[in-house]
Parts: C-alpha cells; sequence; structure tokens
C-alpha cells in the first residue's frame, strides 16, 4: 500500500510563511506530518508570487525529499514544480526526474489563478506525457477564497 503524505522542510514552512501563509488554507497553522511512503510538498505550493524565489525553493524542496527518501528506501517523491513559470517548470521537470529521480510531479489545482487547462503550461503538459509522469493533481483554494468562505477554513 502506498501513502501519500505531505512533508514540510522548515526552510519550506519559512519561506510560506515569509511569504504571508501563516495559515495555509484557513488552517490554524502548519501542520506536523510523519514521513510517509510518498512525499510531496502541500498547497500553497512554491510559487509565492517570485518567480526566481520559486525556482530556488523548488529545487531545495525537491533536493530535500529525494534525500528523505534515499535515508528511507521504499520512500518516494512527487516533484514540486515552480509554475506559472513555463520554462523553470520545465528545467525542474528534467532535474528531478534524470537526476533526482522522482517519481512524479504534484501540480496544484490552481496556482496564482491560473487552472490546469492554462494554454501557456501547454509545454509543461507535453513534458509530463513524453516521460509517462505520473502526476498528482492536489486541490488548493481559488483565489480570494476568504471572501466567500464565512470565516471558515478552506478545507
Amino acid at each position: 500500500m502506498t501513502v501519500y503524505t505531505h512533508f514540510l522542510p522548515a526552510e519550506y514552512v519559512a519561506a510560506a510563511e515569509r511569504a504571508g501563509h501563516l495559515r495555509p488554507d484557513g488552517l490554524p497553522g502548519w501542520p506536523t506530518f510523519p514521513s510517509g511512503d510518498v512525499l510531496s510538498i502541500p498547497s500553497p505550493g512554491v510559487h509565492f508570487g517570485d518567480d526566481f524565489r520559486a525556482r530556488v525553493l523548488s529545487r531545495r524542496v525537491n533536493e530535500l525529499a529525494a534525500e528523505l527518501c534515499a535515508q528511507r528506501p521504499g520512500s518516494t517523491f512527487l516533484a514540486s514544480l515552480p509554475l506559472p513559470d513555463v520554462d523553470a517548470a520545465l528545467a525542474e521537470l528534467d532535474y528531478a526526474y534524470d537526476v533526482l529521480h522522482a517519481d512524479g510531479v504534484i501540480l496544484l489545482s490552481n496556482v496564482t489563478g491560473l487552472y490546469p487547462g492554462e494554454p501557456s503550461w501547454e509545454p509543461v503538459w507535453r513534458a509530463l506525457n513524453a516521460r509517462s509522469a505520473q502526476v498528482l493533481l492536489h486541490p488548493t483554494s481559488p483565489p480570494q477564497w476568504r471572501q466567500v468562505a464565512l470565516d471558515r477554513p478552506a478545507r
């Protein structure tokens, strides 16, 4: 049985908090999770509005996941891509598969209000298809969800 688990390295939580994500998706704070069989970074992903920082963060969390999996035989990870920066996402996809040996990717149901059908993302879908990649499409809150949430958490 495969268990899908988010992992929250301290560097990722710090980057998310600096970007103002103190209560991700309306939760009271960042949860702690044990390591699982299939690791991935949760919503809100790695892009907090700055393409360069998203590139750096996705590379770092993917490397951390690969290191953790190397220490725990049988563990695998889904790589984070710095969408909506398509060129950076393609470069990270190649690195994650060819160097880190990722087992798939995690994509969010929207990134900065752009959804998987976004025409500019077509090169990413082609690259994923060419690799027969496993893709987990993870739900995340749409933009301005707080305006309609009636003070309830997004999930």
